[in-house]
């Protein structure tokens, strides 16, 4: 529960009593520790103490380099320290190897479009088409996402 509360108060913007809550919370659990290493970058990136909070999502990529959301939040760190090639470069990766696309990171990746070429809009539209061909499901048969996402994710509207 304690996670969760953690994650609500980062969301209305309570800095230091997601800290104090996060504190609070011990496991043994693998998964929940990892959810816990993960909301203490992120409340180092709420908190302005950016480098700490790059370090942390650093270590914990190569702890676990299969997860997504680790490297969508160190691609979002290294934008908040002006690393926008490192976060494009981790965004691009993320949307060209993994099958779940969720609209946080094609809006992140449409928006470090806009920040690097004056020719965002053609970038975008390239990136609808790389999204339409995951959301065709390839050899598996399985539609995974992608063909049903809305213009705004992509920041075409």
């Amino acid at each position: 529960m304690c996670i969760r509360k953690t994650l609500l108060l980062l969301k209305i913007g309570d800095t230091q009593a997601a800290k104090d809550c996060l504190a609070t919370c011990s496991t043994t659990d693998d998964n929940l520790n990892l959810q816990k290493q993960v909301l203490e970058a992120l409340t180092h990136c709420s908190s302005s103490s950016l480098p700490t909070a790059v370090s942390s999502l650093q270590s914990l990529a190569k702890t676990y380099p299969s997860n997504p959301l680790i490297k969508h939040n160190l691609a979002i760190a290294y934008l908040y320290t002006n690393n926008v090639i490192l976060a494009s470069e981790i965004l691009e990766v993320l949307v060209t190897e993994d099958e779940v696309l969720f609209p946080t990171l094609l809006f992140n990746v449409s928006t470090v479009y806009e920040l690097r070429t004056e020719k965002a809009r053609e970038r975008k539209l390239e990136l609808v088409d790389r999204v339409e061909e995951v959301g065709g499901g390839g050899s598996t048969g399985m539609q995974v996402g992608g063909f049903e996402k809305g213009l705004a994710e992509f920041k075409l509207a």
